[in-house]
C-alpha cells in the first residue's frame, strides 16, 4: 500500500522516505507518519509533551541521564534544547529521530491487529518497533542502511550507447 505524512511539518530524510516505501509495500493498508527527522527543538517539544501527558521518560529512554536532564529542564525549552545538544555531543542520538533513522506511525486509526502487523513487519525487516501509548503511536528505529541506492549512470550510458550502435 502506501504512506503519507500527517502534515507538512513532518520532515523526512531520503533514508526515512526509502524506509517508508519499503515498509508500506509490505503492509496491506496505508500508514500515516507523524514524525521523522527532528531538530533538537522539535525533539525537546516532543519530550516535553510526553512529560505533560504523564509519560515516564526514565522508563522510555535508554539513557537515564539524558532523560533526567530533560525532566530537570522542563518546562524551560532553552535548557531542554541544551540537554539534547549535550546528549548528541557525548555520542547519543544514534538510534533516534535526531539522526534521521526513526519514524513514528499513527495508530489511532489502526486496529490492534494492524498495529501488531506493523510491529512484526518492522521486526522481520531487522528493525525495532515500539508501541508508545502517550500519545499513541509506533516508534520505529532502523539500524540497517536504507539510503536509496543510486543507479550507476556510467552503465546506463554504456547500455544506451550500445543500443544506439546496434539499432543503426
Amino acid at each position: 500500500m502506501g504512506w503519507s505524512k500527517k502534515n507538512t511539518g513532518v520532515v523526512l530524510t531520503s533514508e526515512q522516505t526509502n524506509y517508508l516505501n519499503i515498509l508500506s509495500s509490505k503492509l496491506p493498508f496505508d500508514i500515516v507518519v507523524t514524525s521523522g527527522f527532528r531538530t533538537p527543538e522539535k525533539q525537546i517539544r516532543a519530550m516535553f509533551t510526553k512529560i505533560e501527558l504523564g509519560d515516564d521518560l526514565i522508563a522510555l529512554y535508554r539513557d537515564d541521564q539524558f532523560a533526567q536532564e530533560v525532566i530537570d529542564a522542563y518546562p524551560d525549552e532553552e535548557k531542554g534544547i541544551q540537554a539534547v545538544n549535550d546528549y548528541v555531543a557525548r555520542g547519543g542520538g544514534k538510534t533516534m529521530h535526531l539522526s534521521g533513522n526513526a519514524v513514528d506511525i499513527r495508530t489511532r486509526d489502526k486496529t490492534q491487529q494492524e498495529s501488531d502487523l506493523i510491529i512484526s513487519t518492522v521486526q522481520e525487516m531487522g528493525d525495532r518497533a515500539l508501541y508508545e501509548p502517550t500519545p499513541p503511536h509506533i516508534d520505529i528505529s532502523f539500524r540497517s542502511d536504507y539510503t536509496p541506492k543510486k543507479k550507476p549512470i556510467v552503465i546506463l550510458a554504456l547500455v544506451s550507447g550500445l543500443l544506439y550502435f546496434f539499432l543503426q
